[in-house]
């Protein structure tokens, strides 16, 4: 569990290592109550965006009432606190990667949905998240926590690289370049019927 204190410091170093802005992006913490519903579960939301959340999103974390952040700021990450520092630390890092990508090519949460819908409808199971997590958009931001985690829990990495949020700590290579998003992104739209059945043949 991490307190309120500990993720603002966390998020101050994440922001450092993405090179954003603090009042570009405002963090909030995911209500624990929600654990178990669709909801639960780190994200990136751009400030034009519908948060679609079922629960109640409180005031962002450190919100000063006398500060315009709520007016300036074009993004919000939510993260769980009910995790341990790292995990908390290389969500924050993973989501602002998001951040960047957004700000780079625009919103394109729209095409995300309808390769996430690919996917499921593929009937593979356990695959499906091995399957989303080669979304280029996903290896990228995967690649930057890890990065990040690297450089504050080096000694831990093996062992976080092992647990249930592992592929936050998988990678060793550093984001692909943000201004080949789209192309990578296309050639991944066309190619996933291809992985759909190299993973189908390999078995569910």
């Amino acid at each position: 569990m991490v307190s309120e204190l500990e993720a603002l410091e966390w998020w101050q170093r994440a922001l450092k290592d993405a090179q954003v802005m603090g009042d570009s992006v405002l963090l909030y913490s995911i209500d624990h109550t929600d654990r178990g519903t669709d909801d639960y579960g780190p994200r990136y939301v751009p400030k034009r965006a519908e948060i679609g959340f079922s629960r109640h999103v409180a005031e962002p974390l450190g919100h000063d009432k006398d500060c315009r952040r709520l007016e300036t700021a074009v993004g919000r990450v939510f993260v769980r606190l009910d995790e341990s520092v790292p995990v908390v630390a290389a969500q924050m890092r993973h989501e602002l990667e998001h951040f960047l990508q957004v700000e780079a090519i625009g919103d394109f949460g729209g095409w995300y949905e309808e390769i996430k819908g690919r996917i499921q409808s593929a009937g593979l199971r356990e695959q499906e998240g091995k399957l989303y997590n080669l979304i280029p958009a996903e290896v990228d931001a995967n690649r930057a926590a890890s990065r990040f985690a690297r450089c504050w829990f080096g000694e831990a990495i093996p062992e976080l690289s092992q647990g249930a949020n592992g592929v936050l700590f998988w990678h060793s290579d550093d984001p692909g370049p943000l201004s080949s998003l789209m192309d990578r992104m296309a050639e991944f739209d066309d190619s996933l019927d291809a992985h759909i059945g190299d993973r189908r043949s390999a078995g569910n």
